[in-house]
């Protein structure tokens, strides 16, 4: 029964998961700092949204043009591709251009006041550019990604007024271009004329000097001459490299043919065959058919006539025959390879001198046509030239007096009806995340420094103790008087509470085995005095006789509780001799069953009394005339009172105050009850949270109430 505490490992753990269990519990036990930090986060997004002017938003959307006009398509000159994203980008930053934004303020005549300004307190003129960029917080310029659209969006307290914003920064823009575009249009013109002037001289100059070239060579055919040539050899490259190919192979054929001339087996002609130079001679094909058709055809006679039969015989011999005409037309044909070998070197020289020859003509056709080609290419390039700079002059000539922008109005502005700013329902929500995330955050962090037991796991995994009872917090206004809540309501989950403890007690004691229970508690306030008093009310209720001792002679309570008074005859007088137990001993009127042994009058050397062997005797008569006997006894920090009654008693139960106690005290008291010899038999939990879902472990919320422990009906 006597078992160690858990003590902290100092070997490697496995990683600690997150109990949610707990951090749900903590939550709900902080809800009022949730609530508290939600309120007032909503309190602020309401005072913003009071204390915020309305501001109205109207937006036109433009789109720019895929295709541009361009003056000039030369491969020295840098054109606009507005298909680039830099382009549009370009665009959506000119509309917020210092001059296009001083062009609006002029044309709608937006005044200081007008752009949300103040007069300056020195009295001086507010400069435009003080006004373009109070303008430019109004304003805002925005691509539509994957899109050519871009949104213009005007801001202002006037609706109209957004609307007429908007719709002018485009236009302003749209003049803006057009004027650029006007003076680039006639300087591209004048500069085209120019431009085409030189380029027609450069290409009458180039096809003379083209020309004069072809009348000095007359012999040369110097149109396609490198191509025809490239084809040409192309071709005899790859005949020689055929011939090549063919050499090797047969004189890799003739290699094996001489070493096997020299052999005279009989496998001799089988082999030969195996080469591809003597197996491809059309006679040895002939005859190698001629053999193969004679095998199928002795086969079929093998069937039907034995080994000594006339046509049996006779088609031996024909095969006979023609392997041996075989063989020699094998050997015949081996033999001619060296013929085969020679021709195919002679084939091999041929390609390599045609080759050469051509080559060396290749080359003197190249020193010529090389200086005719590189006058050709100037020729076609100078004509290209010409004709894209008299195309791009023309289409300057007719296009000049045509207006062409790169934007297109697709939506104008309408005149907004709601306002943009502020977006209340966006502040509301926003508020309220944001005040449940302040308010889980402070929750989590007081939990974080609360080193208390909240919940049975926690208490059982590090103290190692059974948690025998969980006892729910109950308000004062829900009972008349908390003290007496096993008999004021007797089917109530504290009630019910006390009835699990009496049974896991009576499990852990037995029938055979009583003695002495003794309650306690580390710290004064965590309700010892409260358990003891209605656990014995508890026992008292099975019909068995049950005396309560109030051994906490410094600051005694259960008197006052129980007798509603406070006797002189008690425990002092009974140790001290004063008073024998059967005097000092007082019966509840009210609980049948239940007796109560009172501290008696307050002494200055309690510690001294109970040292001595009159607390052991006490408790003997005790036990030889009550079958129960309960001991509420001093906190465990307070004095050390406790620490000497413990060894007498049976069985000790730990009170702890839920969620207040800190854990390093209750693992103290602990250590202090084991080295005085008495370890706890486990932990009741005093004012448990009925929100915490370990309370539910013990009690099933309205599952018990008016059924288990419920007063039976009458008949």
């Amino acid at each position: 029964m006597h078992k160690t505490l858990k003590t902290k490992s100092s070997g490697t753990s496995e990683p600690a998961e997150m109990d949610f269990e707990k951090l749900l519990n903590a939550f709900l036990e902080r809800k009022w700092i949730i609530l508290g930090c939600l309120a007032a986060t909503l309190l602020l997004g309401i005072l913003y949204i009071l204390i915020t002017p309305n501001t109205y938003s109207a937006t036109t959307v433009v789109q720019v043009e895929q295709e541009e006009s361009k003056f000039v398509k030369i491969e020295d000159i840098s054109t606009e591709d507005l298909k680039q994203t830099e382009i549009l980008k370009t665009i959506e930053t000119n509309f917020t251009s210092s001059p296009l934004l001083l062009g609006v303020i002029e044309r709608l005549n937006l005044t200081p006041a007008i752009l949300g300004m103040k007069p300056k307190t020195d009295g001086s003129e507010i400069t435009d550019g003080e006004k373009v960029e109070a303008l430019s917080n109004q304003v805002n310029v925005k691509l539509v990604r994957g899109t050519r659209l871009i949104n213009v969006t005007a801001s202002n307290p006037s609706p109209s007024l957004a609307q007429k914003m908007a719709d002018e920064m485009v236009k302003e823009y749209v003049r803006i271009t057009t004027a650029q575009r006007a003076g680039l249009s006639g300087e591209a013109n004048k500069f085209l004329l120019e431009e085409s002037d030189v380029l027609k001289n450069q290409v009458r100059m180039a096809e003379e000097d083209a020309q004069a070239f072809k009348d000095a060579h007359p012999d040369v055919a110097l149109e396609n001459s490198q191509e025809f040539m490239d084809q040409k050899l192309l071709a005899l490259n790859n005949k020689l490299n055929d011939s090549r190919e063919q050499l090797f192979k047969v004189q890799s054929d003739y290699t094996q043919v001489q070493r096997l001339l020299l052999n005279t087996d009989a496998d001799r002609t089988s082999q030969l065959l195996r080469i591809a130079s003597v197996s491809g001679d059309p006679a040895v094909l002939v005859l190698q058919k001629s053999v193969a058709d004679q095998e199928s055809a002795l086969a079929q006679l093998a069937k039907r006539y034995r080994a000594k039969h006339p046509a049996y015989i006779q088609a031996q011999a024909q095969l006979a025959a023609l392997e041996g005409a075989l063989s020699r037309a094998a050997v015949q044909a081996a033999e001619g390879l060296a013929n085969t070998v020679e021709a195919a070197r002679q084939t091999e020289r041929n390609f390599e001198s045609d080759l050469k020859l051509l080559e060396k003509a290749r080359l003197a056709n190249d020193r010529v046509a090389i200086p005719y080609n590189a006058l050709a290419k100037e020729v076609d390039s100078n004509r290209e030239l010409y004709e894209s700079v008299r195309m791009r002059l023309k289409e300057t000539e007719i296009t000049r007096d045509i207006g062409s922008n790169q934007i297109r109005v697709v939506t104008p502005a309408m005149l907004p009806l709601t306002p943009s700013k502020p977006k209340k329902l966006l502040v509301i929500l926003a508020s309220i995340i944001g005040g449940l995330m302040l308010g889980a955050a402070v929750g989590h962090a007081v939990s974080a420094v609360d080193t208390s037991f909240r919940s049975v796991d926690a208490v059982e995994s590090q103290l190692g103790l059974p948690v025998l009872a969980a006892l729910p917090d109950i308000p004062k206004a829900a009972a008349a008087d908390r003290s007496f809540l096993v008999t004021q309501e007797p089917a109530g989950a504290v009630a019910e509470g006390f009835r699990t403890l009496r049974t896991s007690l009576s499990i852990e004691i037995g029938e055979t085995d009583r003695g002495p229970i003794l309650f306690t508690s580390a710290l004064p306030s965590e309700g010892k005095s409260f358990c003891a008093v209605n656990y014995a009310i508890s026992l008292s209720q099975l019909g068995q006789p049950t005396l309560l001792i109030d051994a906490d002679l410094r600051l005694p309570t259960v008197a006052k509780t129980l007798l509603k008074t406070n006797p002189k005859l008690g425990v002092n007088t009974v140790l001290n001799g004063q008073s024998t137990l059967e005097e000092a001993v007082r019966k509840v009127n009210d609980i049948p069953n239940l007796s109560v042994l009172p501290a008696g009058v307050r002494i200055s050397n309690p510690t001294e009394l109970l040292t001595g062997p009159h607390f052991a005797a006490l408790l003997a008569e005790a036990l030889e005339k009550y079958h129960w006997v309960v001991i509420d006894t001093a906190p465990i920090h307070a004095v050390s009172d406790t620490l000497l009654l413990v060894k007498h008693a049976k069985t000790v139960c730990f009170v702890i105050h839920t969620g207040k106690t800190a854990a390093r005290a209750i693992q103290r008291a602990c250590d202090l009850l084991e080295n005085a010899g008495s370890r706890p038999a486990g932990i009741v939990m005093n004012h448990i949270s009925q929100r915490n879902r370990s309370y539910y472990y013990y009690y099933s919320g309205e599952y018990g109430k008016g059924v288990y422990g419920a007063t039976a009906e009458k008949s």
